[in-house]
């Protein structure tokens, strides 16, 4: 269990600058990429940079309601679907909800609870002009963009996939109007979809690389605490990482999904195409999921987390939800290493993960 109290993890909570008045649009990014804006932060508002806007896009399926004032008894002017994408004006910390108390305006005077919202950006990026052997890694770099069954914009349309996704490329091809596609081969089905190359980025080796790989196994780990619904990186006795998460719901039993106990970081893939069950309302199908380390023999997972931003309560079949950064830390750090290029990587001297 993470002590909140104990000298060390004030320390890494008083090093973020959380509890500032105001953040500039790269801090509030970091903090949000590492699900930390809800934490201590106090009420009021964190203001952008006047010539910057935030993105943010609908992830829920049923759509996010717009309030006139950001808390849950604001009157409601709207409802917006899903994928719609907006300008974010500025993030408010309000009183409620307790667990995820931000905020964006995305008006004059509408705000947006941002459980529902993901922060996205738009950035157009250079064609590759050649593949690696094993296929070159890429992410999503839009909102969302729409795969083909073949290049080009005439083809039927097949996944929507959304920002921070990531994916494989394995063939670049020229559609008849000079447009540029990329082949990607999803994991699970084993078929293949073309996307507008310029929707993707190459993510650089030096993202990738490991995090203190010269120390011992034994002197890092992970622990999950189920009750805050967070994940704390020790190195030794000492925290160096903390993240915001949204575990596995309560089974029937009172016990969560993410089973508890003594586990270790076994098995790691930075791109996962997930799904589970025949239905929307018994199942889900999640194509890219980002910066997959799996630490139980059934499948549990830390991951990036793309269909909502609401982290501080259970949400998931069992894995750690958690923002896409957050996920790529924990995977850069954590035992077995990842060569590069490689699709994934089997180990016995993992890092341990404790889930209480």
């Amino acid at each position: 269990m993470v002590d909140e109290t104990s000298p060390a993890l004030g320390a890494l909570l008083a090093s973020t600058p959380q509890a500032a008045s105001s953040l500039s649009r790269r801090g509030f990014l970091h903090l949000a990429g590492l699900g930390l804006l809800a934490a201590a932060a106090p009420v009021g508002t964190l203001r952008a940079a006047p010539a910057e806007a935030w993105q943010a896009r609908v992830a829920y399926s049923y759509g996010v309601k717009v309030r006139r004032e950001p808390h849950l008894k604001g009157e409601e002017l709207a409802t917006l679907g899903h994928d719609v994408v907006l300008d974010v004006h500025e993030v408010v910390v309000s009183q409620e909800p307790a667990y995820n108390r931000i905020w964006y305006r995305v008006g004059e005077a509408e705000y947006i609870h941002s459980g529902g919202l993901q922060p996205v950006a738009t950035r157009f990026q250079m064609p590759l002009l050649s593949i690696p052997p094993n296929g070159a890694l890429v992410d999503v770099s839009v909102p969302f963009t729409d795969m083909r069954a073949r290049p080009g914009f005439s083809a039927s349309r097949t996944y929507r996939y959304y920002y921070s996704c990531t994916f494989w490329v394995g063939e670049i091809a020229e559609a008849e109007d000079g447009k540029v596609w990329y082949r990607i081969d999803d994991d699970r089905s084993r078929l293949s979809y073309w996307g507008l190359a310029e929707h993707f980025r190459p993510i650089p080796e030096q993202e990738m690389a490991p995090i203190a790989p010269e120390l011992e196994p034994e002197r890092k780990r992970l622990e999950v605490d189920l009750a805050r619904q967070w994940v704390v990186a020790y190195q030794d006795d000492t925290p160096v990482f903390m993240s915001r998460a949204s575990a596995g719901l309560a089974m029937r039993n009172g016990e969560s999904m993410t089973p508890l106990g003594r586990h270790s970081v076994s098995y790691k893939r930075p791109s996962r195409h997930m799904a589970a069950g025949d239905s929307a309302s018994d199942g889900y199908d999640l194509p890219g999921v980002p910066w997959c380390s799996y630490f139980t023999t059934t499948g549990v997972a830390f991951h990036g987390t793309y269909w909502h931003n609401d982290y501080g309560r259970p949400r998931s079949h069992g894995c750690v939800n958690l923002p896409s950064e957050a996920a790529r830390w924990i995977y850069r750090w954590t035992m077995p290493g990842v060569p590069s290029g490689e699709h994934l990587v089997q180990g016995t001297s993992g890092t341990r993960v404790v889930v209480s």
